[in-house]
């Protein structure tokens, strides 16, 4: 049973009595840390508290180019814990400050973030289950398409714990997407390129005619995915949001119809944190996993003899996504989609669930073969610095998080990327890239890990959000064209 978290010298109990989750070497060199003095800043009473509310990093006076890795690591877990931290009857992510993105004809639209008294969101139907993505798309779509399903449920027969997606930006990202798109910012700095200043902020709040409360996060695009909460061994160790979404007839096994809409409970199990920080207008990505997702392949890591230490793989115990002891593979295999015509299939009609070979409708076996963004299994240098730089930052938080019994204990920032200088990336394999260089989310990318296939290697987030034009940095976001502008 795996019941702790290995934090350095201390070791930490998280809530509840999940079978597995990603362990932490215990032995991590510190080369990333939050101390107790900056934890204790990051909340909003000046002092850290369960559950307690947390400031948004400030984007507009982080260092533009005198940085390192762990400033980025840094700004994306305050970010996190920030998103959520509990607002009104929900969490900041569906507050005020936040709206939905959902589809609307050809294109997408924006809806507020308005709580009933039960805490359900005005817009029930923000999440929704994954189809393939282009260039273009919101909402559900994930980099190579593929229907994440939970192992729950499926010892007696299959019942579809899916796995749903929603799309949210904050108001900045709102208001400067309505202006830009008026052509108020014809001729600034931010006619082509998202806001990174306090200057930029200035004129976004202008062109607005109101400020923000928590302007300094600057623009920001979030993806989160969700299960359903019956699907997870513990719920207790989980962010938990009501939300209706769509529902599936398992009848037939090899095609699963479409069959309505219920309401539910759902947990958190992936976020997607992207945002502009002071001289990085190709945003920073950030992401984070639950630690019951799924098991990592071995990776290597520095320890406090200054070793390079390798991490083996262990997928023993319970994991929402992977059953237990599933052999180690080099890639995950689809066996669910949203069908699309092709290739024909006797009875299914387009946005049906069906298996890729035609069979019977089941989980995959998820792995994280891509261990905080790192080439699997390398000892690159470059790559173990990384990786003991995001264990180092992640048990420096854990373990305060997990002793004040906080239930944000239970995620971690597995990688993030970024670009040296701020350029906009022309791929993912752009000479500029900094950070975790093969990054991919096993809720997200679950199909899409590196190397993924002969014909595609996206490598991390801008091999498909990138730009061939350096001058146009909004081409790295692919919703900004079609999501329409605020009424």
């Amino acid at each position: 049973m795996k019941s702790a978290i290995a934090l350095g010298i201390a070791t930490a109990l998280l809530a509840g009595t999940a079978s597995a989750a990603t362990t932490l070497p215990p032995d991590v060199k510190p080369t990333c840390v939050v101390d107790k003095t900056q934890f204790d800043g990051w909340f909003a009473s000046g002092k850290a508290a369960p559950n307690g509310v947390v400031k948004p990093a400030s984007g507009v006076t982080f260092p533009p180019l005198q940085n390192t890795a762990c400033d980025f690591y840094k700004w994306g877990s305050q970010m996190f814990l920030w998103l959520t931290s509990p607002q009104n009857s929900s969490y900041v992510f569906q507050g005020s400050s936040f709206l939905n993105v959902v589809p609307d004809g050809d294109g997408f639209r924006y809806v507020p973030n308005t709580q009933a008294a039960n805490g359900q969101p005005a817009a029930p139907n923000f999440a929704r289950v994954r189809a393939v993505k282009t260039t273009n798309a919101a909402g559900a779509e994930q980099a190579g398409g593929g229907v994440l399903i939970a192992q729950k449920g499926f010892t007696g027969g299959p019942f579809p714990y899916l796995t749903y997606y929603g799309l949210h930006t904050n108001d900045v990202f709102a208001s400067y997407l309505t202006s830009q798109k008026a052509g108020l910012f014809a001729n600034t700095s931010i006619a082509t390129n998202f806001p990174t200043t306090a200057a930029d902020l200035a004129l976004v709040e202008k062109t607005a005619g109101k400020s923000f409360p928590d302007g300094v996060a600057l623009t920001m695009e979030l993806k989160t995915s969700w299960v359903d909460a019956r699907a997870v061994a513990d719920p207790s160790r989980y962010v938990l949001m009501n939300a209706t979404v769509q529902t599936y007839s398992t009848a037939n096994p090899n095609i699963w119809k479409p069959s309505g809409s219920a309401p539910g409970t759902f947990a958190l199990v992936g976020v997607h944190i992207v945002a502009t920080v002071n001289g990085h207008p190709e945003m920073v990505w950030s992401t984070f996993e639950h630690v019951d997702n799924a098991p990592d392949a071995p990776y290597y890591y520095t320890n406090t003899q200054n070793v390079t230490a390798k991490a083996a793989y262990d997928s023993s115990g319970v994991w929402t996504f992977t059953p237990t002891n599933a052999p180690l593979t080099k890639s995950i295999a689809e066996t669910a989609r949203i069908y699309d015509g092709s290739p024909e299939q006797a009875g299914a009609n387009k946005g049906d669930i069906v298996n890729s070979d035609q069979g019977a409708v089941k989980p995959a076996s998820v792995i994280r073969l891509t261990p905080w963004g790192n080439q699997g299994d390398s000892q690159a240098t470059a790559d173990v610095a990384n990786a003991t730089d995001l264990i180092s930052i992640n048990a420096s938080l854990v373990n305060p998080l997990a002793a004040m019994k906080d239930v944000r204990a239970n995620y971690l920032q597995i990688g993030g990327v970024w670009t040296q200088k701020g350029q906009i990336p022309k791929g993912g394999t752009d000479d500029s890239l900094r950070g975790s260089l093969k990054l991919a989310n096993a809720t997200m990318e679950t199909f899409f890990q590196y190397p993924d296939s002969a014909e595609f290697q996206p490598h991390n987030c801008f091999g498909c959000h990138n730009s061939k034009d350096a001058s146009n940095g909004l081409n790295v976001s692919h919703i900004f064209k079609g999501l329409k502008p605020l009424p």
